[in-house]
């Protein structure tokens, strides 16, 4: 009795260190993002144990849009980070959890991006560029949408599109 009484307090503590440094390492993996929308700019403190980092030494941080991105009631940000090319620029969007700690959800390069509504109430991003320079008759386009299992933006689709006027 004392036996089974051992081992199953042993489960219980190993099982509540597991599932407790799970729930510890989420809360640590929020950013906390500080915004004042009349200048347009922000300021993100990444998590400290995270490979996160910025384009540029001292970045611009520029508001792209405010929105609800995920369907939740909370307004939630895409910032342009910079590191603007040819490709486009480094965008970063921030799910806001609570107060100012944000999740990254989505973090890649965007050039004449779009944003609009889903069917679910999410929003869809959208980036195209010109496959030939200065002909805006033949696009790459590449769709990202939110997948509420994993609270990231994925690509669900790239496609050639050809204006035939």
């Amino acid at each position: 009795m004392i036996m089974r009484l051992l081992i199953v307090s042993i489960f219980i503590l190993f099982h509540s260190l597991c599932f407790g440094q799970d729930k510890q390492n989420k809360a640590t993996d929020l950013f906390i993002v500080d915004y004042i929308l009349k200048d347009g700019f922000v300021k993100i403190i990444p998590p400290e144990n995270t490979d996160f980092s910025f384009p540029v030494y001292n970045p611009e941080l520029i508001i792209a849009k405010v929105a609800d991105f995920n369907a939740d009631g909370k307004k939630d940000i895409l910032v342009k980070l910079g590191g603007c090319g040819t490709g486009g620029c480094l965008y970063a969007l921030f799910i806001k959890k609570n107060k100012n700690l944000h999740q990254l959800a989505f973090n890649d390069y965007l050039k004449n991006h779009e944003i609009e509504l889903a069917d679910n109430g999410c929003l869809i991003i959208t980036s195209s560029e010109e496959i030939e320079p200065y002909n805006p008759s033949k696009l790459s386009v590449s769709i990202f949408k939110y997948n509420h299992a994993t609270q990231y933006y994925d690509l669900v689709e790239t496609f050639i599109f050809h204006d035939n006027e």
